[in-house]
């Protein structure tokens, strides 16, 4: 079964660019997901994921599972750069200190920088 997924999805990158918009968008992420869910592939998934950011910066459907994936693997410097982008992005205040909040709180716990950690509170 998994060799079904693995043509579908190779398939699905030959034809991407035949696509555009949201079309192109929703083929990416369905790639993305595929990737990660049916064939276990995370640095495929990461990878179509931050190629969604590279066509759509800032969609909030790539951000959030890049930072999933990121926190899960305990890859703290890409998440660093999500919660960046994810401040950049931020439409008010309270969002900004959310995402700061919890990029001190990666600095402090996850990865034992209390100095950035301490910038960040």
């Amino acid at each position: 079964m998994a060799d079904t997924y693995a043509e579908l999805v190779e398939t699905y990158r030959e034809h991407l660019s035949e696509f555009e918009g949201e079309e192109k968008l929703e083929l990416q992420r369905h790639i993305a997901v595929l990737s990660l869910e049916r064939l276990g592939a995370v640095e495929d998934a990461v990878s179509d994921y931050v190629s969604i950011l590279d066509d759509y910066p800032g969609d909030e459907g790539a951000l959030a599972a890049l930072e999933e994936l990121y926190r899960k693997n305990a890859r703290w410097e890409e998440l660093i750069k999500i919660y960046d982008q994810r401040i950049s992005l931020a439409d008010d205040d309270a969002e900004k200190r959310e995402f700061l909040m919890e990029m001190a709180h990666l600095y402090e716990h996850g990865m034992d920088r209390s100095e950035m950690a301490e910038e960040r509170y």
